[in-house]
Formats: structure tokens, C-alpha cells, sequence
């Protein structure tokens, strides 16, 4: 039991450094924090929304991995996990549009695509213009995945 309260407290100590100390993260730190965010929620697949959100985690830290950080609005658009999470956002009412907000269980999440999205700078580190750009390319990049994707994937990741 104490070795689990020490490794929640690990996580959490990790969380708090990854969203406030230093204005910059790097690739690897990103991938760092998204493959423990892997491990920890994303072991178990119990819904297909679950699985799509892990296979496309899968891919950004592959993506960061080989790549660094997106170097075009195509790359942006197909490394950005907001489509991912858009409907848990919706329903948990996590009002990931403001800069400030508690993003709840989606923290890290939330705080690695915009990092990902603005070549590593940190959420809470920013201008409200360059967040408010964030917001507008991030718009454009829901419509992207509703486009790209199948009919059955937008009815588990984009439901009415």
C-alpha cells in the first residue's frame, strides 16, 4: 500500500512540475509524461473511444519521438488530441477554453497539446493572443478529423 501512495505521489509531483516550472518543454519530456499517462489510465481498453485515444497517444509520442515537434499545420492538425477527448471535455464540462481552468483528469492531456501544438511552450506560460490562436487552430483541427475520419469512428468520437 505505501509503495502505491508513493507512486500516486510520484505522479503527482510530476504533474505540478510538468504544467508550472519552466517556460519551455521539450520533446522528450512531453513524451516522458504522455507514455506514463499511457500506463496509468490506458491499460485496459474498455470502450472504443478509450482505444482510439491510446492508439492516437501511440502515435503522437512515435510522431515527437522520430520528428520533435510539428513543423506544418498538416502535422498539427494530425498530432492534435483534441478531436481525441472533444466529447469527454463536453461531457465532464472541463472548460478546456480557458486558459486558467482546472482541466481535471485531463490535465496532462490538455497541457501536452498545447505544448505539442506551440513547439513546447506551457499553457500557463503564454500571451491570451497566442492562446486565443491555439484556440482558432485547434477549431480548424476538429473539423480536420471529422472529415478525415469514418462515419463509425466519428459516431464514437463525435457523438450527437
Amino acid at each position: 500500500m505505501a509503495s502505491n501512495n508513493s507512486n500516486i505521489f510520484s505522479q503527482l509531483i510530476d504533474q505540478i512540475k510538468f504544467r508550472i516550472w519552466g517556460d519551455l518543454f521539450t520533446a522528450e519530456e512531453i513524451i516522458e509524461l504522455l507514455q506514463q499517462e499511457l500506463n496509468t489510465k490506458y491499460i485496459i481498453f474498455l470502450d472504443p473511444l478509450m482505444e482510439k485515444r491510446a492508439e492516437r497517444i501511440q502515435l503522437i509520442i512515435k510522431y515527437l519521438g522520430s520528428r520533435g515537434f510539428p513543423s506544418s499545420v498538416s502535422d498539427s492538425a494530425e498530432m492534435s488530441i483534441i478531436p481525441f477527448i472533444l466529447y469527454e471535455l463536453n461531457t465532464c464540462d472541463i472548460n478546456w477554453k480557458s486558459r486558467n481552468a482546472n482541466l481535471k483528469h485531463l490535465t496532462v492531456l490538455l497541457d501536452a497539446d498545447f505544448a505539442i501544438q506551440n513547439k513546447g511552450k506551457k499553457r500557463l506560460r503564454i500571451t491570451n493572443q497566442e492562446f486565443q490562436i491555439y484556440l482558432e487552430n485547434t477549431a480548424r483541427y476538429i473539423d480536420y478529423w471529422k472529415d478525415k475520419i469514418s462515419i463509425k469512428s466519428q459516431a464514437i468520437l463525435f457523438p450527437k
